[in-house]
């Protein structure tokens, strides 16, 4: 990595805490320093972070503290010392205020949205977000959306592009040396483990899951692993709170009445990679969806993919109608009955695509007043 390269920062939470899009930024600044691009990252979720993350500040992480204001004038500067900008958001309810700012913003950037609720949730906006929001995406020099569906979205009903990318955003995991102790235990009373990650919400269709479940193992010895992250929302504390307490609910039932099921909270990214590497299918049950970067981690590591229809699905994925117990008991029996069901190769990788995005716009950046970072 040469000194003179100018830097591009990016825009959102470095892990810990751990989430897709945090462990995506990490990983990308990993493969940024391996291209010889220089890198900053602009932490938003840095108030309350532990101390094994402030020992990163001032190097890597600049955080962002205090209140929304002094957040939004630290994150201008940072952004006037950058060469280019990349912001990274799930449905961009956090970065809003940022299309009031866009107009000042010199460098070209890029905004990434990352989830497939981002129409959801656009419908639920006030207008005042809806007009930063759009002022944000108009003024990208590329907006990055990891499926078709959501890029037409975005253009026919936000903002005109003047650039749009399809990049599912997977990054591939460095392959764990060991299989989890606790999934390694589970094999030794199973014949095969399915696995489901994801948010302990109603679209994740853990319930259904459970009981397609339930309903195999008169037939099969079949394990359940179940990765579960906490919810949040920023800016309503309260949204998911008995909706994930409903979910809860029913996955501590469902453990009380098996002793072939493993829940783990808030797992690291590589001890989830080591998870996926000891389970035979890994099981996608979503009403709408963006691209599970789950989802291909699992299929890169050697899991047979169940996914619901509610999006496109990398080809091979064996898939069933969403939240439909009997279709998808079907498709998890026929993936534990045939080795080569549910086999899923991508080739897909954010990183390469991300770089060469970086390096053309380089090209043509203003120069900044500083680039030391």
């Amino acid at each position: 990595m040469t000194a003179s390269a100018p830097p591009i920062l990016q825009v959102g939470g470095y892990p810990p805490p751990y989430g897709g899009i945090t462990v995506h930024i990490q990983r990308l600044c990993r493969e940024m320093a391996g291209a010889g691009l220089r890198v900053r990252v602009a932490d938003p979720y840095s108030d309350d972070a532990p101390a094994g993350k402030r020992a990163l500040w001032g190097g890597l992480v600049a955080p962002l503290i205090g209140r929304p204001w002094r957040k939004a004038l630290a994150l201008l500067k940072l952004c006037r010392e950058s060469r280019v900008i990349h912001f990274h958001g799930s449905a961009l309810e956090n970065l809003w205020m940022l299309g009031i700012a866009a107009p000042l913003l010199r460098a070209p950037y890029v905004v990434s949205i990352h989830s497939g609720n981002f129409p959801g949730r656009w419908s639920e906006m006030r207008a005042l977000k809806r007009l930063c929001i759009r002022s944000l995406i108009a003024r990208a020099s590329a907006v990055v959306c990891v499926n078709a569906s959501l890029a037409d979205f975005v253009s026919r009903e936000i903002a005109p592009l003047r650039r749009s990318l399809v990049l599912p955003a997977f990054i591939p995991p460095e392959r764990p040396a060991t299989i989890h102790a606790a999934i390694a235990s589970l094999r030794e009373r199973c014949d095969a483990i399915v696995l489901s990650s994801g948010f302990p919400l109603d679209n994740y269709g853990i319930d259904t899951l459970i009981e397609a479940v339930r309903q195999l193992r008169g037939t099969r010895r079949i394990g359940l692993a179940l990765v579960l992250y906490a919810t949040s929302d920023p800016t309503n504390p309260d949204r998911y709170r008995e909706e994930e307490a409903r979910v809860r609910r029913a996955v501590e039932a469902f453990r009380a009445e098996s002793d072939a099921v493993v829940v783990m909270d808030g797992v690291a990214p590589e001890a989830f990679s080591s998870i996926q590497a000891g389970c035979d299918v890994f099981v996608r049950n979503t009403r709408f969806d963006g691209d599970s970067v789950a989802l291909r981690e699992a299929a890169h590591l050697g899991c047979r993919i169940v996914a619901s229809d509610a999006v496109a699905r990398p080809p091979g994925a064996l898939l069933f109608r969403a939240h439909d117990v009997g279709d998808l008991r079907r498709a998890i029996d026929e993936a534990c009955g045939r080795e080569d069901a549910g086999r899923v190769v991508s080739d897909v990788d954010n990183a390469k695509a991300l770089i060469s995005l970086y390096r053309e716009l380089l090209a043509t950046a203003p120069r900044t007043r500083s680039t030391a970072v």
